[in-house]
């Protein structure tokens, strides 16, 4: 096996405790880092080409709801983010500290990046409400374009796709989320 870089064949024979003098072309264009890892940079180095990996990024994020109408407060709070090129999954658990009234729609805000530009991004959402909450059917959630934001949506065989759920949130509501989508 040959390893090609930037056009020339380079190293026959990879020998994985060879030093930089040796992977010399190679360490400069793949950051190895000391122990054999691929380590990205800081600060994204955007590229032009689709087909380069050139963002990879783990953090947290703290989610907040966002109703129509009254009020909802997060009292625990926990998030965690993967970024890799243009995909981001989100996980998190939530508990509901307090309501006052809540009506209309429902949003989970402070995602860690904005979606996509276009109708919507492209969204995957696992999500489940334990305890505390009252709502009958199948709650799914969308990401519009450019937003930080998810929205709950019901959607009830017998009524269709219908959004005014936040009545149906109370406090100590629990509930968690895992969740795909594209910047």
């Amino acid at each position: 096996m040959a390893i090609i870089l930037n056009g020339t064949t380079g190293i026959t024979t990879p020998d994985i405790t060879s030093t930089t003098s040796t992977l010399g072309a190679l360490t400069q264009a793949l950051d190895l880092g000391s122990t054999g890892q691929v380590v990205f940079p800081a600060t994204q180095n955007a590229s032009a080409n689709a087909n380069t990996l050139d963002d990879y990024e783990e953090g947290t994020w703290t989610g907040a709801i966002e109703v129509t109408g009254g009020s909802v407060t997060i009292g625990t709070n926990g998030g965690k983010y993967t970024k890799t090129g243009r995909v981001v999954t989100i996980s998190g658990s939530f508990t509901i500290s307090s309501v006052s009234s809540p009506t209309g729609a429902v949003w989970l805000t402070g995602l860690p990046f904005a979606a996509g530009s276009g109708a919507t991004s492209d969204t995957a959402v696992a999500l489940y409400f334990g305890m505390g909450v009252a709502i009958t059917g199948t709650v799914i959630s969308v990401i519009g374009s450019g937003e930080s934001r998810l929205l709950f949506q019901l959607h009830a065989p017998s009524d269709g796709l219908i959004y005014n759920i936040a009545s149906s949130f109370n406090a100590d509501t629990v509930f968690s989320i895992n969740a795909s989508y594209t910047v």
